[in-house]
C-alpha cells in the first residue's frame, strides 16, 4: 500500500544486498531516500490496471479471477522480458510496487513460469497514519484515504495466500530494523547477509523522524464506520498472515463484502476531489516535505500568496511550486518573490509538456515551476497570479497534433552546464553501488555542502576504505599502445606520469570506465521516433560499461532529461560552454549525433583534443536527399551537392563514423575511402514471439512526419493504394500513426477507410500491432535502416516494403517478408495478404531470426563497444605448468569485456600436455592463436616475435601465472589512452608470490 512504509522496508533490504533492478525510480522531495521501485514495472502495472478499468487509488475490489483470459495473457510476454532484462541472473531480488496488492496473481504467474520462487513481504502501517499521509500528499478526502487503504489490505491478504509471506509493522521497522530484517530472513528462508556492516548501514538508513504522520498526533473520529472497518482489517490481516488465525481470516472474508457496502454508501464523497497548489523551499539544506505551504485551487483566475516565517534567517536558494496535482493547462500572469518591499530576482524553469507563450501545458500529475533565487536571501512572501484553463486534462493533444507548439522555439543555442556537485565523484559507482544510489537520490534535495560532507563521511568508513584499496587492476600485465609515438625523454615522461597520477588522485576517480560525452541537438526523445528510440537505447547500453554524460545543445526538456537520468546517465545542462572542461577535465570519447552537431560543438571539440571523436550519422543524409530529387519539390541538385559537401567535411573531422547499414558504409567509403567506420544499427529485440492472426484487414504506416519520405509514402498509401485495395476488400483499413504530422497528413483521416491516430505512446504499441495484419512502407526515398520495418518485425507483424525500405535488412520475398516496387504490385500483395495467401507464421519467424543478427542488442552493443577500443593482442609465453595457464586463460575469457581481442599463446618448449590443450582450445575458440615451439628459448624472444605479428594492434604481455579480474583490460586501455604521450602502462600486482 502507498504511504505504508514500503520504501523504508525496501531500503533496509537494499542495504542488506537485495537487488532491486536496473530501472529504479529517482528519489523525490517527498521520499528523499528513494522509492526502490522499477519504473518499467510501474508502467506495465499502470497499463494492466487501466486495461481493467482501475487505478492504484481505486476503492472497489477487483472481480474474482480477473487475471485470467486472453486480454491479461497479452501482457505476459512483456512482463517476462522485463524480469529477464531488469533482474538477469540475480538469485535474490525484490520487486517493490504498492500496485502488487491488486496485481500479484498476474505477477505470480509470470514468476512461476520463469522458475522463480516467490515470497511476499506485506508492509503494514496504522490506517490513521496512511490516511493522514495520503491527505497530505494527494489531498484525498478522509473517507477515500481509508477505503483505498482497506482495498489494498484486503487484496494483499487474499492474493498472498499461496506463497510464503510475512507482515511487517512500520513501527517495528523504525524501532528495530535489524531485528525485522533477521525475522524476514528466518521466516521466509532468504539468504540475506546479516553482519555488523549491514547492521551499521541499516541503522544509518533508518533515521529518527522518518515517521512524520504518527497516529497519536492525528485527530480523527474513530467511531465512524469506515474507520472501524479499516482498523479491523489492519488488525486481522496481521493476525491472518503472521499467526494463521482462522478467526482473523473469517473476519477478512466478511470485510470483502462490507467493503462494497462502504463504497456504495460513500459514493458521493468518493467522487468529490479538490485540487491544491503546493510550495516547498530549499533553505540551503535541500528540500524537505515537512515544511510546505498549500492552497486550494479552482478553474479560472486565482491569486495565491505564501507568507514565510519572518523569524527564519535561513537564506532561500530555490523555490518549487506545484501549481496543481493533476495534468492541467495554466496561463501564468505573474510571479513575485519579496523580501519586505523588495522584489527579488529569480530564474524560472518548469517541466511542462508544451508551452505557448505564457500558457503552460502539463501532462503529468506533478507540474512544477522552479524558481532559482539569483542572490539567496531570507524571503518574506511570494505571490503568484495564474489562470487555470483546465484541471485534470490538458487543452492540447499529445504529440502528433499539428497544433502542439514546440517548447522553447526561440531558445538560443546553448551548451548546458553541469554543476560540480550535480553528479558526485563516480568513485562511488566502484566503491559501493548502494551508497552511490543513496547519494544520487540526495542530489535532488540537499545542498552541495551537505552532499560533500556526507561523501567525505562515507569515504572514511573502514569498509569503504578496504574496497577503495582493492579497486586496482589485479594481475601482472603490461599494455603497449601501437600507432602512437612514445617520447624518449624519460624525465619528461616521468613528470607526465606524475601529473596524470596527481589528476587521478585529485579527482578521486577510478580509471576503470571510459568517460563519454554524447552531444545532440536535443536530448533523445525515446517515444517520438525510431531514431530517437535508437539513440536512447545506445546510451543505455553504453552506460552499462561506461560513464556517460548527455548534452542537448539546443534544449533540455525535463521530461526526457529525467528519463535519461533514471538510466544512470548524467545530463549536462549549462549555458556556459567554457566551464565544461573545468568541471569534466577529461572525456575519452565524444559522440556527435548527426553530422551537423560537430559544427555546433567546435568549441567543445577543441576542449578535448585527445578524445576519440565519433559522428553517429544516424543515416547518410545526402544519400537520402539525392534519392528525393524529382520526388520532393523542396530540394534541388544544387542544394544536395552543397549539403553533401558540408556533410563529408564533417565526417573528415571525425576519428570514427557510426553508420546504421552496410549500404550507408559503402556510400561513405566511396566518397571518403580513409574513413574509419563501424556499423551501429537500430536496436530491436523480439517483443512478441508468437504470431497471431489479428482477424482484421488493417494495414499500418508508422513514422515521424518531420521526415519527408514518410509524408510521401503515407500519402501514396492513402490516396493511391488503399482505394484500389478497398474495391476488392471492403473492410480494408489504413491506420496512420506518428508524431509531428502536418495538417495534410492529419486530414487523411477523413478519407474513407483511413484512421489517423497521430502519436501513440510506447506502452500502447503492443495493442496497436496486435490489431495489424500488415505493415506497409512504400518509400520512394530515404537512407539507412528503417525503424518502422524492424519494429514491425519485432512485434511479429509481416512487412510489405520495397528496395529502399528493405535496405540494410535483407528481407526475402515470400520467405521473411513481402517485397514490391510498383504501386500495382503492392496492391496485389496487400490483397493476397488479406486473403491469407501467405503463411505469416513462418514468414514472421524467419524475419525475426534474420533481424536478430542485424539489430539485436548483443550484436549492436558488440559493434559499438568495439569501435571505442583499439583491437588488442594478449600475448602469453608459457613453459609447462598447464594448471596455471588454464586458470589464466579462463580468467581472461570470463573477465575481458573489450570485444576485439585475441589471445596469442607461445608454447615455449612445453612437455606437460600444454601443446595438446592449446590445439583443442584454438579449434574451439577463433580468437585464440597458438605458436608451438619444441625448444625453450629466452623469455624475451617469444614476446618480441608475438609483438611483431600485428603492428596495427595493441599489445598486452601477460604472465601465465596471472589471474585477471573484472575490468582489467578496460582499466589498462583507459590508462594508456589517457594522454597521447603515454605509450605503455603496467598494472598493479596484487598478492605477488
Amino acid at each position: 500500500m502507498h504511504r505504508s512504509g514500503t520504501s523504508a522496508l525496501a531500503g533496509v533490504l537494499s542495504e542488506a544486498g537485495v537487488y532491486f533492478g536496473k530501472s529504479i525510480v529517482a528519489a523525490a522531495h517527498d521520499n528523499t531516500k528513494g522509492f526502490f521501485e522499477n519504473y518499467k514495472i510501474q508502467d506495465l502495472n499502470d497499463a494492466i490496471l487501466s486495461h481493467i478499468g482501475k487505478t492504484w487509488d481505486s476503492v472497489d475490489l477487483l472481480p474474482d479471477k480477473w487475471w485470467t483470459g486472453d486480454a491479461m495473457r497479452g501482457f505476459l510476454p512483456q512482463a517476462k522480458r522485463i524480469i529477464k532484462k531488469e533482474y538477469g541472473n540475480h538469485t535474490l531480488f525484490c520487486i517493490k510496487d504498492p500496485r502488487f496488492s491488486f496485481l500479484l496473481p498476474f505477477w505470480e504467474e509470470v514468476l512461476d513460469t520463469s522458475n522463480i520462487k516467490t515470497v511476499a513481504i506485506v508492509a503494514m502501517r496504522k490506517p490513521i497514519e496512511i490516511a493522514s499521509s495520503l491527505a497530505k500528499r494527494n489531498h484525498f478526502a478522509e473517507v477515500r484515504s481509508y477505503l483505498i487503504t482497506s482495498a489494498h489490505l484486503l487484496s494483499a491478504e487474499r492474493y498472498t495466500r499461496h506463497v510464503s509471506r510475512l507482515a511487517v509493522r512500520y513501527d517495528d521497522l523504525l524501532n528495530d530494523p535489524y531485528r525485522v530484517l533477521t525475522e524476514i530472513s528466518s521466516t521466509l528462508d532468504l539468504p540475506i547477509v546479516l553482519d555488523a556492516n549491514v547492521k551499521d548501514r541499516i541503522l544509518t538508513f533508518i533515521e529518527p523522524g522518518m515517521q512524520s504522520n504518527r497516529a497519536e498526533h492525528t485527530a480523527i473520529d474513530k467511531s465512524r464506520a469506515y474507520v472501524e472497518h479499516v482498523n479491523s482489517i489492519y488488525t486481522h490481516t496481521i493476525q491472518c498472515i503472521n499467526e494463521g488465525s482462522r478467526l482473523a481470516c473469517r473476519v477478512i472474508e466478511d470485510a470483502w463484502v462490507l467493503q462494497e457496502k462502504m463504497v456504495d454508501s460513500h459514493a458521493e464523497q468518493l467522487l468529490t476531489q479538490n485540487h491544491y497548489a503546493k510550495l516547498v523551499c530549499d533553505f540551503g539544506q535541500g528540500y524537505s516535505n515537512r515544511k510546505f505551504w498549500m492552497e486550494e485551487i479552482r478553474l479560472g483566475v486565482i491569486t495565491l500568496t505564501f507568507t514565510f516565517d519572518t523569524e527564519r534567517k535561513s537564506r532561500v536558494t530555490q523555490l518549487k511550486l506545484f501549481p496543481a496535482d493533476v495534468p492541467c493547462s495554466i496561463r501564468l500572469l505573474r510571479i513575485h518573490v519579496w523580501q519586505g518591499t523588495t522584489n527579488i530576482k529569480y530564474r524560472l524553469s518548469d517541466n511542462s509538456f508544451a508551452r505557448d507563450g505564457m500558457i503552460f501545458h502539463f501532462d503529468n500529475a506533478h507540474p512544477q515551476w522552479i524558481l532559482d533565487i539569483e542572490e539567496p536571501l531570507p524571503l518574506s512572501s511570494m505571490s503568484v497570479e495564474m489562470e487555470y484553463l483546465s484541471l485534470g486534462t490538458m487543452l492540447l493533444d499529445r504529440p502528433g497534433n499539428q497544433t502542439m507548439p514546440r517548447r522553447d522555439e526561440k531558445s538560443k543555442r546553448s551548451l548546458p552546464f553541469l554543476s560540480i556537485f550535480k553528479y558526485p565523484v563516480r568513485l562511488l559507482s566502484n566503491v559501493n553501488m548502494r551508497n552511490y544510489r543513496i547519494l544520487r537520490s540526495a542530489l535532488r534535495r540537499e545542498s552541495p555542502r551537505q552532499i560533500w560532507r556526507n561523501f567525505i563521511k562515507l569515504l572514511k568508513r573502514p569498509d569503504v576504505q578496504r574496497e577503495i584499496q582493492s579497486m586496482s587492476v589485479e594481475g601482472q600485465s603490461t599494455y603497449f599502445k601501437n600507432n602512437r609515438k612514445v617520447k624518449k625523454d624519460h624525465d619528461f615522461a616521468a613528470q607526465d606520469a606524475k601529473d596524470l597520477l596527481a589528476r587521478i588522485t585529485k579527482s578521486k576517480q577510478a580509471i576503470s570506465k571510459l568517460k563519454i560525452l554524447y552531444l545532440a541537438p536535443r536530448l533523445p526523445e525515446y517515444d517520438t521516433s525510431s531514431g530517437e528510440r535508437r539513440a536512447t537505447r545506445l546510451l543505455e547500453l553504453l552506460a552499462q560499461d561506461c560513464e556517460v554524460y548527455v548534452c542537448g545543445l539546443l534544449e533540455t526538456r525535463e521530461r526526457y532529461a529525467q528519463y535519461i537520468k533514471d538510466l544512470g546517465i548524467g545530463v549536462v545542462d549549462t549555458k556556459n560552454v567554457s566551464r565544461i572542461d573545468k568541471i569534466h577535465a577529461h572525456f575519452d570519447v565524444i559522440i556527435y549525433a548527426w553530422y551537423y552537431t560537430i559544427y555546433d560543438a567546435q568549441r567543445i571539440r577543441r576542449m578535448y583534443p585527445d578524445a576519440l571523436h565519433i559522428i553517429d550519422s544516424v543515416d547518410i543524409q545526402w544519400v537520402r536527399e539525392e534519392r528525393s530529387l524529382g520526388v520532393e519539390n523542396s530540394i534541388n541538385e544544387r542544394q544536395v551537392q552543397h549539403n553533401k559537401k558540408n556533410e563529408m567535411a564533417a565526417y573528415a573531422q571525425a576519428d570514427k563514423i557510426w553508420l546504421v547499414s552496410e549500404a550507408d558504409r559503402d556510400a561513405l567509403l566511396h566518397e571518403l575511402p580513409s574513413a574509419q567506420t563501424a556499423i551501429v544499427s537500430n536496436i530491436h529485440e523480439a517483443e512478441i514471439e508468437i504470431y497471431n492472426d489479428p482477424e482484421t484487414n488493417d494495414i499500418l504506416f508508422i513514422g515521424g512526419y518531420n521526415h519527408l519520405p514518410n509524408i510521401g509514402a503515407v500519402k501514396t498509401l492513402a490516396l493511391e493504394i488503399l482505394p484500389q485495395v478497398s474495391a476488392q476488400i471492403p473492410d480494408a483499413r489504413l491506420v496512420i500513426v506518428g508524431s509531428h504530422a502536418p495538417k495534410e497528413i492529419a486530414d487523411l483521416g477523413q478519407q474513407k477507410g483511413v484512421m489517423y491516430l497521430g502519436y501513440v505512446a510506447e506502452d500502447q504499441l503492443a495493442d496497436l500491432y496486435n490489431q495489424t495484419l500488415l505493415s506497409v512502407s512504400p518509400l520512394t526515398s530515404g537512407s539507412g535502416i528503417k525503424g518502422k520495418v524492424c519494429e514491425a518485425v519485432s512485434y511479429r507483424v509481416p512487412v510489405l516494403t520495397n528496395a529502399i525500405g528493405n535496405e540494410g535488412i535483407g528481407l526475402v520475398h515470400g520467405e521473411s517478408g513481402l517485397l514490391a516496387e510498383s504501386n500495382s504490385a503492392m496492391i496485389d500483395e496487400i490483397i493476397n495478404a488479406m486473403q491469407r495467401t501467405y503463411d505469416f507464421d513462418k514468414i514472421t519467424q524467419k524475419a525475426q531470426e534474420l533481424l536478430a543478427n542485424i539489430v539485436g542488442q548483443d550484436i549492436v552493443k558488440r559493434n559499438m563497444m568495439a569501435s571505442l577500443y583499439h583491437p588488442v593482442d594478449i600475448c602469453i609465453v608459457t613453459y609447462n605448468r598447464i594448471d596455471l595457464l588454464k586458470n589464466c586463460i579462463n580468467s581472461i575469457i570470463k573477465y575481458t569485456s573489450i570485444p576485439d581481442y585475441q589471445i596469442i599463446v607461445y608454447s615455449n618448449g612445453c612437455t606437460d600436455g600444454t601443446q595438446q590443450y592449446l590445439r583443442q582450445l584454438s579449434q574451439a575458440k577463433s580468437n585464440i592463436k597458438i605458436i608451438l615451439s619444441d625448444s625453450n628459448d629466452v623469455f624475451v624472444k617469444p614476446n618480441n616475435k608475438m609483438m611483431r605479428m600485428h603492428p596495427d594492434r595493441d599489445i598486452v604481455l601477460l604472465n601465465n601465472d596471472t589471474m585477471v579480474t573484472n575490468g582489467w583490460l578496460i582499466g589498462l586501455h583507459h590508462a594508456v589512452y589517457k594522454l597521447k604521450k603515454i605509450g605503455i602502462a603496467g598494472a598493479k600486482i596484487l598478492y605477488p608470490d
